[in-house]
């Protein structure tokens, strides 16, 4: 009631004299709270209203100070965030006093039923869209726009008193009468809510009425589509907020087993049984990332790609083997279903053979389990590998590279060695040529290889599955009764590391404290995802990834594709670089100093989401985050901020000067940024292998992930000095994933690529090039990158490997 009815100065509740139900209930509410209150009638004095004024002081501490009702005019009206995290029962009664308050329930045979709510917030009604579509019932929402004079003088100045309204509508009998069942109707409008529910549909012009368009036209895009960022403490959501899950890597077995079932229901598209034949796989392999794009927002991927797919391609040629890596290359890149009309971000974990915790592992292929096992299938995996790679190097039909998927090269150490040097060194023709391939090290002791599976998904999220994490590991590993692996992310959440050291002024403990608390913040996140998740599982807002089809063998249901609870929820960190700089005055490639302060926080990080995790039941990682639009965004928060303005100008990468000059005329999307994650400045003329010095150290602390940039500057790499340096890189440090960037120009009149930036082309002529680079974990045309990203990319301390 409170939201609608209550006033901003005080515990005020006013309602029209005939709801006398409504009053009744706010009265033994207040009573039933242990306060005094007191009613008014106003109708007395020819006015309709009663109003009922709560015990100030006591009342509005419970409502302003414990509840956290924010004090706000009506037009900034708004549920608090502990609203979203109630149950659903609870949701339901919250519902009912906003109908109750600014709602309306219509029951007529000229406009039909329907439940209509109605205020000056917009924010409000936006909140309200999502807890009716979680709860399962369909709305609409319209304004009305006050239009002319709006404004009276109150002491001198001119007050807006009307304001534009905005109003939700549940219509149509079979929503309303949802609604019903619900429990949605107030106290005293049962039988109005019933009346409504019906009332045989009517659609009045509102509801029908057509919009027309006008005109058309560009506007910029100012670099931000998905980033979500709380108001002064400066957390940043990665994904699209609260809405959707973050990455998945899916286990291809159980598509192979199961069939493939694109809405998760089978009942708006046409069911497949298991893939038959190698094509029909590879296909359906596709189909899967694509159709769980309306679940996920961040990458999507296959664990073992090669190993699961081997078992389809037995008997074939290499012709044949060849063509169906190509198909799922064409495929992946050109199907436009992702958010903004883009392609599936999409990566494959691939290995040159079988590797060991494989080999006596049942195959599960053509809805079936066995008889055979993986370590059969080596040299379809080897073939596999080659063909796929072949493919890589070729790039599409103006000799592009395939920007998707990423290929995530697992190295282990029986498949690392000489007899699988052929293999490797075509890997590094691959990086020599376009630079594309990824390396995912699981050499270092803290990988654990050989006691689970991992991979590395997304921009550089590592998951990871052992026995010891896992009571049904075993299980999993041999696909019993469907149960599989399922790895993947709830939610990312990355914190502002410079803001913290601006405010820690210099003090370690301080420091400590203030990265605890936001990581505080970032765990109450993730409680408000997992209450909104809930009720999308509830509810089945996400079929896709809580679907459960028949076992082909014994008909029952089988286990869902995704186990929710295995997801992990990662908190995210960039900038250290420049905490360390504001806090030791010095970079980390600068000082040893500024490397022990960045390695202390790390752990202390990591300390305290043990006990996070304990006291939230949540699985924790600690990762540095892609960055690619967050690293300008808090810098530029930061930097527009009086309180840190000043502090930020001092260690901001990129051209400040520029920024300011852009951010005065209200331009946000400047040539500024933060470090990505514990990296090195990218400009700091260091050697490549002191680089690695130093970054090695945060990779065993990050356990949900992190990534080693080469940044290659020859135009022409030799791919056997390549693969000297990732054995170097594998045996030899802690990195355990990494990627070489090569910078590309493409010419739009004849379509050559060549190696390196170039203002012309070096075929014909041309000056109509375009560049490509990765621009974190993928790659991209440069010119579709930020200008913070664009400022970075010329920043880059290029090298050369021989």
């Amino acid at each position: 009631y409170d939201v609608k009815d209550g006033d901003f100065y005080n515990v005020v509740f006013t309602f029209d004299k005939s709801s006398e139900a409504l009053i009744e209930d706010v009265c033994s509410t207040i009573k039933k709270l242990g306060f005094n209150y007191t009613v008014y009638d106003h109708s007395k004095r020819n006015m309709r209203e009663v109003q009922i004024i709560g015990s100030k002081k006591r009342l509005y501490e419970l409502f302003y100070d414990g509840l956290k009702i924010e004090k706000a005019k009506a037009p900034d009206k708004r549920l608090p965030n502990w609203v979203l995290n109630l149950p659903r029962e609870l949701l339901v009664e919250v519902l009912k006093g906003l109908i109750a308050g600014d709602g309306t329930i219509y029951a007529s045979r000229e406009r039909g039923g329907f439940i209509q709510i109605s205020s000056t917030s917009k924010i409000l009604i936006e909140q309200l869209q999502l807890i009716f579509a979680l709860l399962g019932l369909k709305t609409r929402t319209y304004i009305r726009i006050h239009k002319g004079s709006t404004g009276v003088k109150k002491s001198g100045e001119v007050v807006e008193t009307r304001h534009d309204v905005w109003s939700i509508v549940i219509e149509g009998k079979r929503e309303v009468k949802k609604a019903l069942e619900l429990g949605l109707a107030p106290p005293g409008l049962e039988a109005k809510l019933a009346e409504a529910a019906e009332v045989k549909d009517h659609y009045h012009p509102l509801r029908t009425k057509t919009d027309t368009v006008k005109t058309v036209e560009p506007i910029p895009y100012n670099g931000y589509v998905y980033d979500i960022y709380l108001e002064r403490v400066h957390v940043f959501y990665a994904g699209s907020g609260v809405l959707v899950h973050n990455c998945q890597d899916w286990d291809l077995r159980y598509f192979f087993y199961y069939g493939f079932m694109p809405d998760g229901m089978g009942i708006k598209t046409s069911v497949a049984r298991a893939a038959q034949r190698a094509e029909v796989a590879v296909l359906h392999s596709v189909k899967v990332l694509a159709a769980a794009q309306t679940n996920f927002s961040g990458g999507e991927g296959f664990y073992n790609y090669l190993v699961f797919l081997a078992p389809y391609v037995r008997g074939l040629s290499y012709d044949s083997v060849k063509q169906l890596m190509q198909m799922m290359f064409y495929e992946l890149t050109q199907i436009y279903v992702a958010r903004g009309g883009q392609p599936v971000f999409s990566n494959i974990q691939i290995t040159p053979g079988v590797p060991k915790l494989w080999e006596d592992v049942p195959i599960v292929a053509r809805g079936r389990i066995g008889p055979d096992k993986y370590g059969e299938y080596e040299d379809e995996v080897r073939t596999l590998y080659r063909a796929l790679n072949e493919v890589a190097l070729q790039g599409d039909y103006w000799g592009k590279p395939f920007n998707f998927p990423k290929l995530e090269n697992g190295i282990v150490p029986e498949l690392f060695n000489s007899e699988y040097d052929e293999e490797w060194l075509l890997a590094h023709k691959v990086v020599a040529k376009f630079g594309t391939p990824y390396f995912d090290n699981m050499m270092p002791e803290y990988r654990g290889y050989g006691k689970g599976v991992s991979c590395y998904q997304c921009c550089a999220y590592n998951f990871v599955d052992t026995p010891d994490s896992d009571p049904e590991f075993e299980e999993k590993l041999y696909f019993v009764g469907g149960r599989h692996f399922s790895m993947g992310s709830w939610q990312v959440v990355t914190i502002n590391l410079p803001r913290v050291a601006y405010k820690s002024r210099g003090e370690d403990a301080r420091l400590y404290e203030e990265v605890k608390k936001l990581m505080e913040v970032c765990v109450d996140v993730f409680k408000t995802k997992y209450q909104w998740m809930k009720l999308m599982i509830e509810n089945n807002r996400i079929p896709f990834a809580t679907q459960r089809p028949r076992d082909p063998v014994t008909g029952e249901r089988g286990p869902p594709p995704v186990n929710f609870e295995e997801l992990v929820w990662t908190i995210g960190i960039v900038g250290m670089n420049e905490m360390v700089q504001y806090h030791t005055g010095y970079q980390l490639h600068e000082s040893d100093e500024a490397v022990r302060v960045a390695v202390r926080v790390i752990l202390e990080m990591k300390s305290y989401l043990r006990e996070l995790e304990e006291k939230s039941g949540f699985k924790l990682a600690l990762a540095r985050t892609p960055a690619e639009s967050c690293a300008q965004r808090l810098a530029v928060c930061d930097l527009i901020d009086p309180e840190f303005r000043e502090a930020a100008r001092k260690v901001v990468k990129g051209d400040l000067e520029a920024a300011e000059r852009l951010l005065a005329t209200g331009e946000r999307d400047v040539p500024i940024y933060y470090s990505n994650g514990t990296h090195v400045y990218v400009g700091a003329r260091i050697p490549l292998l002191e680089r690695a010095r130093v970054e090695n150290k945060f990779f065993p602390i990050l356990n949900g992930g992190n990534m080693f940039h080469i940044w290659l500057g020859e135009a022409s790499s030799d791919p056997e000095a390549l693969y000297r340096f990732t054995k170097r890189i594998a045996t030899q440090t802690q990195i355990g994933y990494f990627a070489y960037t090569k910078d590309l120009t493409i010419c739009e009149d004849c379509n050559r690529v060549s190696g390196g930036l170039n203002s012309y082309c070096l075929e014909c002529g041309s000056t109509r090039v375009r560049w490509w680079s990765r621009v974190t974990g993928y790659y991209q045309e440069v010119k579709g990158w930020n200008r913070a990203k664009r400022h970075e990319f010329f920043e880059r301390y290029r090298v050369s490997i021989t």
